[in-house]
């Protein structure tokens, strides 16, 4: 599902984190697989769109590094952040975030 959601909306992390809470009692083991779920599931069209040539821009490669530290920043603030967390505050934060996104596509959809 989560493969399927990616596709369909460019992200499909919510359902692997909700899938993952519900079989994972250590946060920080949830979190360490979530991020690598995350990572490979990156892994694929990032290999497809390199050998169609599409990252032959010089341009995209450069604002791409830009962004690095930004995602190692934020892997780095949600770790802290979770590992202050109690698993019932992550799973209530984690429920809000999937059920304000859905309500958002259905607003969407329907207005």
């Amino acid at each position: 599902m989560g493969g399927a959601f990616s596709a369909l909306f460019g992200g499909g992390g919510f359902v692997y984190a909700v899938y993952l809470a519900g079989r994972v009692e250590d946060k920080e083991c949830l979190r360490a697989t979530q991020s690598m779920l995350i990572g490979l599931s990156a892994l694929g069209p990032l290999l497809f769109f390199l050998l169609a040539g599409a990252y032959h821009d010089s341009r995209l490669l450069m604002q791409a590094a830009a962004l690095l530290p930004a995602m190692w920043g934020g892997l780095w603030l949600g770790r802290h952040i979770m590992l202050r967390l109690t698993r019932e505050q992550f799973l209530r934060i984690l429920h809000g975030i999937v059920l304000a996104s859905g309500l958002a596509l259905l607003a969407r959809y329907f207005f």
